[in-house]
């Protein structure tokens, strides 16, 4: 996961352990948490982007070109 800080202009990674091809395809935001939908990978990856942490929620699925957007709908609610 590549990290950019506007403020600072400084540029770092955060590991997220996923060996698929294309992992994710499409993120969107609630907040200061970010949602990516899995594309390849098994789950959907949520990032802190205050904290800069990551975390991950297995969709229950399989194959590739799983889902390649999302949205955010309101103020509590992700859709792929």
């Amino acid at each position: 996961i590549l990290i950019i800080d506007g403020d600072t202009e400084s540029i770092r990674t955060i590991s997220c352990n996923d060996s698929s091809n294309f992992k994710w395809w499409g993120i969107t935001a609630l907040g200061t948490i970010a949602y990516c939908a899995p594309c390849d990978s098994k789950s959907m990856l949520i990032i802190d982007t205050e904290k800069e942490t990551i975390q991950t929620i297995d969709v229950k699925t399989s194959g590739g070109s799983q889902w390649m957007g999302l949205t955010a709908v309101m103020d509590d609610k992700v859709v792929c």
